[in-house]
């Protein structure tokens, strides 16, 4: 990952908000199921489409490992919410 402290933020912290970014949607996917707004199937759609965007990237060279790790962690909150559905 290239440094971005040229754009007032290092790698640590770019680091830290996309972990927060990460539980914090899936906090407002879980409220959202919680509350009745989505089904467990529409929950479910929801990451397998973020899933599908992620295959669609072109990443350079270097970012391929952060989209491959960003597809393992959706991968993995896909198959929760898929592991629900099913009643699991």
């Amino acid at each position: 990952m290239r440094d971005t402290a040229k754009n007032g933020i290092d790698e640590i912290a770019a680091s830290a908000m996309g972990l927060a970014a990460f539980h914090f949607q899936n906090a407002i996917l879980t409220t959202l199921f919680a509350k009745g707004y989505l089904t467990v199937k529409e929950a479910t759609l929801v990451v397998t489409g973020a899933v599908k965007s992620l295959d669609e990237l072109r990443p350079t060279p270097d970012g391929r490992e952060l989209v491959a790790l960003a597809k393992k962690a959706l991968t993995n909150l896909e198959e929760g919410w898929k592991s629900q559905a099913r009643g699991h």
